[in-house]
């Protein structure tokens, strides 16, 4: 028997010279080619399974390390696919049915056969074992084929959301779940005003690159547990398991920022558009899809008749301007703001070498940056909220060390917008002390205009980081231009990294960039020991994330 012109390896497990001896002759005499190697311990077997390629195994059950079917269960731990015929010398029906149910292709007498019975019983062996392989492989593509097939069926083919199937089938979904669990759960209808101009000024082809990105937005703001799916040329439908009436103002509200956010630059003219949100509770009675998106249209109705790019939620007053306003207010006060330090570690030591002053917003019904900085851009406060959290961030570090940088994030527009002795009166006698980080995701300004901005700044003795690296609208036009003294790694390309190579190759090559800009290399979101490792190997030099602690007024006590 020859595989791919290839002699078949076997593997005898006898502790019994003579008998061992036996079937090495059996096998040599055989017309068919074999290569036996003869081990007396289950022991030796597995080393021997592991060192060597082994096409079937012969195993006596009467081993010294290992009782009756023992020697069987141990061999199929260590090598699944590997095909074993039982040679003994009890003539026992039960234990022979017994050693088959637990993976043997066949059971032979030691007497009852001879080197023709063994040759036959070792191809028979092989040839269902392969059959088996072959089966399984075929299981698998088709299972794989299948669930692909069902994302076809599911999915909107343009912005890879559930369409109007996949939505039906998360929301019967959704609602067994409120009636068997009492859960409660939240809907949400987005609809895109006058989106019809976008397609009509621009074609098509521009609106669906805008449709994507808007999406994707959409998609960053929910949790995995939550559905998104796209119900029309420019409506949206969200529906959130385990999500309580109290958060539908809010909820809603991050949803119509995330839509505001999205922008695409079409022949150098920004894109963007507005969305109306309506959103209501989930209950029992909800009895199909198009039964929710009826009561959604009635609802949207206000939200349009309000002014559009508003939130109407069901119970409550149109749009949740109260609380807009009083975050806007408090911005206007200097109130509402306070910061927070994440340390920088240096990954050689783990000895801290700086921190990140974060941004934190306590009106009590928004408090993460992004939704803050948004309704602030939509505003036209965003350099006063910038500006605001500049002066907390850098008033807080002046208790620090000053044998450790500081880091401060800064809008792009904030920094060419603020005057240099503005902007250097902020930091003090020794502006060395702190690196400014611009982010990737926020330079659509005018880029000459911010190269000249960044080397005037960087002249009077502060440093410039570009955040967010080597994820979204990431590109290299920034690095080349800016020279960057630091280049912050975004957390999406770090979380992970240990278990993904194609994420360390992507990763190397930014680090590569980095050395010849001759810039430090920061990776953020470090959250696993196995990471940290992976991006040690790759010469990261400093790393900064939750495997240290969330962000915190505290120091750590290594500083």
């Amino acid at each position: 028997m020859v595989r791919d012109g290839k002699t078949m390896r076997i593997l005898i497990v006898e502790d019994e010279r003579g008998d061992a001896r036996l079937l090495r002759l059996f096998l040599d005499a055989s017309p068919t080619p074999f290569a036996s190697t003869w081990v007396a311990t289950v022991e030796r077997a597995l080393e021997e399974l592991a060192s060597s390629e082994v096409d079937l195994a012969l195993v006596d059950l009467g081993l010294p390390d290992a009782r009756e079917l023992e020697a069987l269960d141990v061999i199929e731990r260590a090598a699944p696919a590997l095909p074993v015929i039982v040679v003994t010398g009890r003539d026992d029906e039960q234990l022979a049915a017994r050693a088959l149910h637990h993976g043997a292709e066949d059971y032979l007498i030691k007497g009852a056969f001879d080197r023709h019975a063994l040759n036959r019983a070792i191809r028979y062996a092989i040839e269902r074992s392969r059959s088996r392989t072959e089966l399984s492989t075929l299981a698998r593509k088709l299972q794989a084929a299948n669930d692909r097939l069902e994302g076809l069926v599911l999915l909107d083919p343009l912005t890879e959301l559930f369409n109007r199937r996949g939505l039906e089938k998360a929301l019967a979904n959704c609602v067994d779940r409120v009636e068997r669990e009492g859960i409660e759960a939240l809907a949400f209808f987005i609809d895109l005003d006058h989106f019809k101009r976008i397609n009509d000024e621009h074609g098509h082809a521009v609106g669906d690159v805008l449709l994507v990105e808007i999406a994707s937005r959409l998609h960053e703001t929910l949790r995995p547990s939550d559905s998104l799916g796209r119900i029309g040329g420019d409506e949206f439908l969200a529906i959130l398991p385990r999500a309580v009436p109290g958060q539908l103002e809010t909820i809603g509200e991050r949803l119509r920022l995330a839509v505001a956010s999205a922008a695409l630059d079409a022949s150098g003219r920004v894109l963007s558009v507005t969305g109306s949100v309506a959103g209501f509770l989930i209950g029992s009675e909800t009895t199909s899809l198009d039964a929710l998106i009826a009561r959604m249209h009635s609802l949207l109705r206000l939200s349009k008749d309000g002014g559009r790019n508003r939130v109407c939620c069901e119970g409550t007053p149109l749009g949740p301007a109260g609380w807009l306003d009083t975050i806007c207010e408090d911005l206007r006060r200097g109130r509402g703001v306070h910061a927070v330090l994440q340390p920088i570690f240096r990954l050689s030591d783990l000895t801290v070498s700086g921190f990140e002053l974060l941004s934190r917003f306590t009106n009590g019904r928004v408090e993460a940056p992004d939704e803050v900085f948004r309704l602030c851009a939509e505003r036209n406060l965003l350099t006063l909220a910038d500006h605001q959290c500049l002066r907390t961030c850098v008033s807080l570090s002046e208790s620090l060390p000053r044998t450790v940088r500081r880091h401060l994030n800064i809008f792009p527009t904030t920094l060419m917008r603020l005057g240099t002795h503005e902007l250097l009166d902020l930091f003090g006698a020794d502006p060395r002390l702190y690196c400014l980080e611009l982010s990737e995701q926020q330079m659509s300004c005018d880029m000459p205009r911010l190269q000249r901005r960044v080397e005037s700044v960087r002249a009077s003795g502060l440093r410039i980081a570009c955040d967010d690296v080597g994820f979204g609208r990431s590109h290299l036009e920034s690095l080349v231009l800016l020279e960057p003294d630091v280049v912050k790694i975004d957390k999406r390309c770090v979380r992970g990294i240990a278990r993904d190579e194609r994420a360390r190759r992507h990763l190397g090559r930014f680090i590569s960039i980095a050395r010849k800009l001759d810039a430090e290399v920061v990776a953020e979101g470090i959250e696993t020991e196995a990471d940290l490792r992976v991006l040690r190997e790759l010469g990261v030099d400093f790393g900064q994330g939750f495997l240290w602690g969330v962000p915190s007024l505290e120091m750590p006590r290594a500083v």
